[in-house]
């Protein structure tokens, strides 16, 4: 389960690329391609777990995550990995305002480049790219089949710049 846990904070943590973006290019919808016919049932979970990010509902966002999932912020979250549901929704919960986007805009959203699709016995690995103008994000989503349906167990989180 802590795998299906890592790839819902990866995706979560995205928000941290918004730096560089404009709002058009944040409100704009891209689906994911599934690389793997036989990965299309994790893909359409990766698609609902963007879309319900991107949205800001916190409710269906907090229902993909694992109890027990495990998470690698990146800057400027904490060094050290956060685990279980309740630490890693309070690390999340700053991402999703309550009420309507602020004066500002609307708030980021993720829209994910060269995503790679794993997917194992029970198991799925997505990884993917965010750019922004002086970042490239990476992020690795780990899900896991459980009784009910795919549930992220593991999310890690990096960036850097651009080589």
């Amino acid at each position: 389960m802590w795998m299906r846990r890592v790839v819902i904070l990866v995706v979560a943590f995205l928000g941290s690329v918004a730096n560089g973006v404009t709002a058009q290019e944040r409100v704009r919808e891209a689906p994911v391609v599934c690389p793997l016919d036989r990965a299309q049932d994790v893909c359409d979970v990766f698609e609902s777990y963007l879309r319900v990010f991107n949205a800001r509902d916190w409710q269906a966002f907090t229902a993909t995550l694992d109890d027990e999932i495990t998470v690698f912020f990146d800057e400027p979250g904490p060094a050290e990995r956060i685990e279980g549901r309740a630490s890693v929704e309070s690390l999340f919960r700053p991402l999703f305002p309550r009420g309507a986007a602020t004066s500002q805009g609307p708030p980021f959203q993720m829209h994910p480049e060269d995503v790679a699709v794993r997917s194992l016995e029970g198991l799925a690995v997505i990884a993917f790219h965010l750019r922004g103008e002086n970042t490239v994000s990476r992020r690795t989503l780990v899900l896991a089949k459980q009784t009910g349906g795919w549930r992220v167990v593991h999310i890690h989180a990096s960036s850097r710049e651009p080589s």
